[in-house]
């Protein structure tokens, strides 16, 4: 029904259809992450509810990593072959269904098999979501902030819906939103890229970053697993410890904001060292403030370090697709590797502090990694070429 004439309200208005494509984006990507992570305190929770023990446990965190793994690295490659909104509105309209079946999980075995379900549906989102702006050559670092941002409320309005049957049923609604909004997405300015199975020349280009990330990261991966406990035992509070986390993901937001013009080159390593500093700070921390300095410093760390990565990925490829899905891939292969080292080293120490100093170390040779096959690659470029 058209409204007469000087007559139009706001609900003759199509929201979704007036924002600027690159606000879309960005919401798709606000609003994705804050699904994602509103039931992530919970999963746990529904676990031990139905029967889990605690290998079990860290199986269902594995399989979660596993898939996303999977699933980031195929459809990243099929978004170079075939486009990205398609895909991306598929990866929502599943997210939005898996995470609401986790509710009809009765069983381990059930939730492992919801979880894996979950982890192959949001592994779609990242790389088609970060190569669809990179196509429209929108800015990666702002865009990437949201889905920090998104990370921080996520975590905020856990605590305000209180049970797990409130978080999924919430973020599944905003997993629906986003596919509403995404409908009015608009075609990208595409170019296929034939990309093969297994693209050799795609690792090899960009290993230095895959390699570094990794390394950064599962360090990270092995701290947060245990990472509450430890605080626990010094006699803070579970409030003081959202605090710390919910600090780090602000100023990431704040990092990817006003980093854009920062070559890359130089932010990636840069967020490598900050971490290996922020890991030794809580490594040698005897004190809550002490701590909050550190999770400070995580936060311009990763907000460094994945701004730059994307950066850096979309000055080397035009399979944008494949590049930063291979980079999300790499990530979760930290987060599957992660926990099970950091419970390990913990245990076989016989302290939490452990992973803490495996992460100052695994962060700094992550910098270095990322250095040395830089330097390599730019003696390539300027190498003679023969005859």
């Amino acid at each position: 029904m058209i409204p007469p004439r000087g007559k139009i309200s706001p609900q003759h208005i199509n929201w979704p259809s007036i924002l600027p494509t690159a606000v879309k984006a960005e919401t798709v990507s606000f609003l994705s992450s804050t699904a994602r992570s509103t039931p992530w305190i919970f999963v746990p929770l529904l676990a031990k509810e139905v029967g889990a023990s605690d290998t079990e446990l860290g199986l269902i965190g594995t399989v979660f990593g596993f898939s996303i793994f999977i699933s980031s690295y195929y459809f990243g490659r099929l978004s170079d072959n075939i486009g990205r909104r398609k895909i991306l509105q598929a990866g929502l309209l599943l997210s939005a269904a898996t995470f609401l079946l986790m509710l009809l999980a009765n069983s381990p075995l059930s939730l492992l098999f919801f979880r894996f379900l979950s982890g192959f549906a949001v592994g779609i989102l990242p790389p088609v979501l970060i190569a669809y702006v990179n196509d429209r050559k929108g800015k990666l670092g702002k865009f990437a902030s949201y889905q920090s941002l998104g990370w921080a409320l996520g975590t905020f309005l856990a605590g305000i819906l209180g049970t797990y049957a409130k978080a999924f049923t919430f973020s599944s609604m905003l997993f629906l939103i986003s596919f509403l909004i995404a409908l009015k997405m608009d075609d990208t300015a595409f170019h296929p890229q034939r990309v093969p199975f297994f693209p050799a020349h795609i690792i090899k280009r960009n290993l230095g970053v895959y390699l570094g990330y990794f390394s950064r990261h599962l360090g990270a991966q092995t701290v947060w697993i245990v990472f509450p406990v430890y605080l626990s035992t010094l006699g803070i509070s579970a409030a003081g410890v959202g605090i710390l986390f919910s600090i780090n993901s602000v100023i990431q937001f704040v990092v990817m904001q006003t980093t854009e013009r920062v070559n890359p080159k130089r932010l990636v390593p840069f967020g490598f060292l900050v971490a290996s500093l922020a890991f030794f700070i809580m490594f040698t921390a005897t004190t809550y403030y002490q701590f909050l300095a550190g999770m400070m410093l995580i936060g311009v760390s990763w907000g460094s370090a994945y701004s730059g990565s994307i950066r850096y990925l979309s000055m080397k490829n035009r399979e944008m697709g494949t590049s930063t899905g291979m980079l999300q891939s790499a990530i979760s292969l930290s987060n599957t590797a992660g926990p099970i080292l950091g419970g390990t080293l913990s245990q076989i120490t016989g302290t939490y502090a452990a992973p803490l100093a495996f992460a100052t170390l695994a962060s700094f040779a992550g910098a270095v990694i990322f250095l040395v096959f830089e330097r390599r690659g730019e003696r390539a470029d300027v190498a003679p070429t023969s005859g």
